[in-house]
C-alpha cells in the first residue's frame, strides 16, 4: 500500500510538473523569486490547484508510508510470519515422522504427538507474551 501511495503521488508530481513546466511556471511554482507580472494572469487561472498537485501528494505518501509501517510493527506481521513458518515446518516434520511410525519405519506415535503439543504450547506461550495488551506500571513498595 505504501508503494502503490507513493507511485500515485509521484504520478501526480509528474503530471503537473509536466503542465507547470508547459507554461513555463515550474520554476514559479517551485521558488516564488521567480515569479514575475508576467505570470501573474496564468497564475490565476490553475497554478495553485497544480502546485498543491506537485507537492503534497508526496508528503501525503510519505504520512501513508509511515502509518502502514507503525502498524505493521505495532502488529508484528514479520515476527508472526516467522513464527508460523517455524510452526509449519515443526508440524510438518512432525506429520512425516507419525506417517514413517504408522508404517513401522520406527518412532513412537504417542511420543510425537507430545512434541507436538509441548511446541504447540511453548509457541502459544511465546505468542501471549508478545501480544499483552496491559501497559507496564512502575509498582511502588
Amino acid at each position: 500500500a505504501s508503494i502503490a501511495a507513493f507511485v500515485v503521488a509521484v504520478l501526480c508530481a509528474t503530471a503537473s510538473a509536466i503542465a507547470l513546466g508547459v507554461h513555463g511556471l515550474l520554476p514559479c511554482a517551485l521558488f516564488a523569486r521567480y515569479c514575475t507580472a508576467a505570470h501573474s494572469a496564468q497564475r490565476v487561472a490553475g497554478m495553485p490547484t497544480l502546485t498543491t498537485l506537485l507537492t503534497v501528494p508526496i508528503v501525503m505518501a510519505a504520512v501513508l508510508a509511515a502509518l502502514f509501517e507503525h502498524y505493521a510493527a505495532r502488529q508484528n506481521l514479520a515476527g508472526n510470519a516467522r513464527r508460523y513458518e517455524r510452526m509449519f515446518h515443526i508440524f510438518d516434520r512432525g506429520r512425516r515422522e507419525l506417517v514413517r511410525a504408522q508404517r513401522g519405519d520406527g518412532g513412537d506415535p504417542m511420543q510425537i504427538l507430545y512434541d507436538l503439543g509441548h511446541a504447540s504450547l511453548v509457541e502459544h506461550a511465546d505468542w501471549l507474551i508478545l501480544s499483552r495488551g496491559r501497559p507496564l506500571k512502575v509498582v511502588m513498595v
